[in-house]
């Protein structure tokens, strides 16, 4: 959920003007968020790999998370966006437009993320014009990171972190906005989407159903794939053998084309782990109360370990 706090009755009133900083005549706001973005990858590079990886990459529409997951992402935030002036009109809220970017290669956001104790995950979540870095590092100032909502015209975003030490995945939501008002109650400019409440630290979403979803005898994984969906790919002729309309999709009868899909696909020079197509159908969970998909989620919500 979203959560605002409100202004003190005491102290100086501020609203956020480091964003910019890193746009000019000569930088516009693509050019600093791709650098920014870089730079924090860089420096956060695991001792154990050479390289650092960084995708930049746009989709549309409401991809797997459906009309009820947007909602809850974006319900409490919009009257907020609306009282600070942000045009809304021209985008699609149910379909919208939004940047993923991925870093690989990295520690992570590394740290307790329910105390001010200084890390990673304290700096770029709770702290503006400080960072944690050493002289070492390119990023000193602690406001490379306001690019992400200086660029978003709901200026919001999401972080979702994959830590290297304890592999624990996290995610929290950020807005910068300005002071405003509503209902008669006063609102600092920056708000969380977190999992603790009003008054409280701001905590992150955790991946609690991991041990239930991988707690079965075998879990498949991959962060090697390609998803078409409705713009599925021709087979070529010589791995047609592959397709069937029977059962029996777990027999290794197919083993004699796994290397020849496999030079096929590579050949294609396509980026892997990205969304090259929607799927062919979005189920409305809301009307489908009687099918066997719906069974199958509801099962998934009652975690019922296999």
């Amino acid at each position: 959920m979203w959560v605002f706090n409100t202004r003190h009755d005491f102290g100086v009133e501020t609203d956020p003007t480091q964003g910019e900083f890193f746009v000019n005549n000569e930088i516009d706001r693509s050019s600093a968020l791709v650098r920014e973005t870089i730079q924090n990858s860089l420096d956060a590079r695991r001792d154990d790999v050479s390289t650092v990886e960084v995708r930049f990459a746009f989709h549309e529409g409401a991809l797997f998370l459906g009309p009820t997951m947007l909602r809850e992402y974006l319900s409490d935030l919009i009257p907020h966006l609306r009282l600070c002036g942000l045009d809304l009109d021209g985008i699609d809220l149910n379909e919208p437009r939004f940047l993923v970017v991925e870093d690989f290669g990295t520690h992570g956001l590394r740290g307790n993320p329910a105390t001010k104790e200084p890390s990673d995950f304290y700096y770029f979540w709770h702290v503006v014009g400080r960072s944690g870095k050493g002289d070492a590092k390119a990023g000193r100032w602690g406001l490379g990171k306001t690019v992400f909502p200086n660029s978003s015209q709901i200026s919001a975003f999401f972080g979702y972190t994959v830590r290297s030490d304890d592999r624990r995945q996290l995610l929290l939501g950020q807005t910068c906005l300005k002071t405003h008002s509503l209902n008669g109650t006063t609102y600092l400019p920056y708000a969380f989407y977190q999992s603790s409440g009003e008054r409280t630290f701001e905590l992150p979403y955790e991946e609690v159903n991991r041990h239930t979803d991988l707690g079965g005898k075998n879990a498949l994984i991959s962060r090697h794939f390609y998803y078409f969906g409705s713009k599925a790919r021709s087979l070529p002729k010589h791995l047609l053998g592959i397709c069937h309309q029977t059962q029996g999709h777990r027999s290794d009868s197919n083993a004699v084309f796994v290397q020849p899909f496999i030079d096929w696909i590579e050949s294609l020079k396509l980026i892997d782990g990205q969304l090259y197509g929607w799927p062919d159908f979005i189920i409305n969970w809301g009307d489908a109360q009687n099918c066997g998909c719906r069974a199958r989620k509801e099962d998934g919500e009652n975690d019922k370990g296999c």
